[in-house]
């Protein structure tokens, strides 16, 4: 009976992909009024990471992980050419969300202890 349920709702068009996901994940990072842009792709290996510099202040750090469908963000600051961490993130990535209008996933301001200097991050998934 399931299975008689499950193949009419895929006739009348209600099926869903089971595992939809981002095909990328782009970023845009500004500091003191340059912007740079940064993709990555998914992976299954919790060791690659994407990374940008930004004028030797902050340091952009993501990863998108294919399983469990989920994006990390990292913002760190150079002390003493030393990067320390400012910020660490992680949102899970749904299948639906590649199905909405806005793929944005929010907009980040990140402050430094360092004369309150700021940088900004959003993120927008990629589901071409």
């Amino acid at each position: 009976m399931k299975r008689l349920l499950k193949l009419l709702n895929c006739i009348v068009g209600l099926c869903i992909a089971p595992h939809a996901i981002a095909l990328a994940v782009i970023c845009e990072c500004e500091y003191g009024g340059k912007v740079e842009t940064i993709t990555i792709h998914p992976t299954s290996d919790v060791f690659d990471y994407k990374y940008i510099n930004l004028r030797n202040r902050f340091r952009f750090q993501i990863q998108l992980l294919s399983e469990p469908s989920k994006l990390k963000t990292y913002v760190y600051e150079f002390q003493n050419n030393l990067p320390v961490i400012l910020f660490a993130g992680e949102q899970t990535i749904s299948p639906e969300k590649c199905t909405d209008e806005s793929k944005n996933l929010g907009e980040n301001k990140v402050y430094s202890s360092n004369l309150g200097r700021e940088m900004y991050f959003n993120c927008r998934l990629n589901c071409d």
